[in-house]
């Protein structure tokens, strides 16, 4: 297990020399921050340049070589619309929720898994390649086709179509040849389908560390580091059991409610981190954002009813993102099939003539992949909101982001057990369409593991 010093200690020590983490530095010198733009660097790949900053953040924590107690995961998401779209706040938000549910299916898919196949191989060869006579049977009943020809011959001039419309017959259809007929001469086919079903635990799962980046096109990903430890479980398991009474560790006391004094970091904030308060009681501190879709009304009433709608929804998610650290499981429902197939035809038309085919090849692999995840909490204690906060993106200023960060902590859940039960509680100090270079940026490193 690592330990929470030893972890800042490295990344303070890798960390880029910017503004943006002196900033955050001074703001809490024990959450240094690893913030960073690069408006220099041209993103050729996105997903590459993400995958590097990821890298380079697993080595300089020591998390490339974990031990059996931690699961290190991975996710990247999309943001699927550009950056000049009015809703784009919000699908940039998505794109986390995205990242993060790749991360867990990874980790669902190690645990118990559920794996079945089939396949089948077919061959065919015509025992002649000779096609056989043209069956007019298939155009249809013969004695109705005879009959409609003997009256049509006794039709003649101009009344001839009519009298086949009374019968029932279009005569459109009398100037049309009769389909060739397919004939099969040889045929190879191989089809596997395969199913897979695999569920577990989600709880304790926390995103350490994401980087967003552009190409400087308008075009965004987002990458997460997920994490699960022995500890993160434990504690997880703790906050549901032992109903607020947690013994301090106040060699690893903290004011958790500094983490808020840096809006800037902020912005790359997501999701739950660990944290401890001033008495070295645990605390469970949750991000999350949303937006206000760009609808060019001047109406100031109604624009700050929206804002207020936005800054309600990020509270919300904050405390849906608790309940899922606390009892999340999931579920990962997969479906494969591959398919090939050659074949050789020929066509045979009605005056008997053949048309010989070109071999064809085909080849098919269709996907479908369901992820759920639920989170069931019945009676959580103590949870409040720390701030509301609402800021414009560093990258694409024309955007506004609304977010929302709440805590449960130990200290808080058993002040409030304690007016509940009539008793007095223990005094716990604590408790309570801008184009632009390509770059990214990375979340400040908060909380423990």
């Amino acid at each position: 297990m690592f330990k929470r010093r030893e972890l800042i200690a490295g990344i303070a020590a890798g960390a880029i020399g910017s503004r943006a983490v002196a900033s955050a530095q001074t703001a809490n010198p024990e959450l240094p921050a690893v913030a960073t733009t690069e408006p220099s660097l041209v993103l050729r790949d996105v997903k590459g340049s993400i995958q590097e900053r990821i890298d380079a953040y697993l080595k300089r924590t020591g998390l490339d070589a974990p031990e059996s107690s931690v699961s290190v995961l991975q996710g990247i998401g999309n943001v699927i619309v550009p950056s000049d779209h009015p809703q784009w706040v919000q699908h940039r938000t998505l794109a986390f929720e995205e990242a993060i549910i790749k991360a867990q299916q990874s980790y669902i898919g190690k645990q118990q898994v559920k794996i079945s196949a089939d396949a089948i191989s077919i061959l065919y060869k015509a025992a002649d390649r000779e096609p056989p006579p043209y069956n007019e049977g298939d155009l249809g009943d013969p004695g109705k086709v005879a009959e409609i020809a003997r009256k049509a011959l006794a039709v003649t001039g101009g009344t001839m179509d009519k009298a086949l419309e009374q019968l029932g017959v279009d005569p459109r259809g009398l100037e049309k040849a009769p389909p060739a007929q397919k004939h099969i001469q040889f045929s190879r086919a191989l089809a596997i389908s395969g199913f897979e079903k695999s569920f577990g635990s989600l709880t304790g799962m926390i995103p350490k560390f994401s980087v967003e980046a552009h190409d400087g096109q308008g075009n965004y990903q987002i990458g997460v580091v997920a994490l699960v430890s022995n500890p993160l479980r434990n504690l997880a398991q703790s906050v549901l059991r032992l109903r607020g009474n947690f013994t301090p560790d106040v060699a690893r006391a903290q004011d958790f409610r500094t983490v808020v004094s840096d809006k800037a970091a902020l912005v790359d904030l997501f999701g739950v981190r660990w944290m401890r308060d001033l008495e070295g009681l645990p605390v469970l501190v949750s991000f999350a954002q949303w937006g206000v879709e760009r609808t060019g009304t001047k109406n100031v009433a109604m624009l700050a009813e929206y804002e207020d709608v936005a800054l309600r929804q990020a509270e919300i998610r904050a405390g849906q993102q608790i309940a899922e650290f606390l009892s999340a499981s999931g579920e990962l429902e997969s479906n494969a099939e591959f398919k090939k197939k050659l074949e050789e035809t020929a066509e045979r038309m009605a005056d008997g003539y053949i048309a010989q085919k070109d071999p064809i090849s085909s080849l098919e692999a269709p996907l479908r992949e369901t992820m759920k995840r639920r989170a069931r909490l019945n009676n959580l204690t103590g949870l409040e909101t720390l701030a509301k906060w609402k800021r414009s993106h560093p990258d694409v200023p024309q955007h506004v982001i609304y977010g929302a960060v709440r805590f449960w902590s130990a200290a808080g859940e058993a002040g409030i057990r304690a007016q509940l039960d009539g008793r007095a509680a223990k005094a716990t100090p604590g408790a309570g369409p801008t184009r632009s270079q390509a770059g990214t940026r990375e979340s400040k490193d908060v909380g423990d593991f």
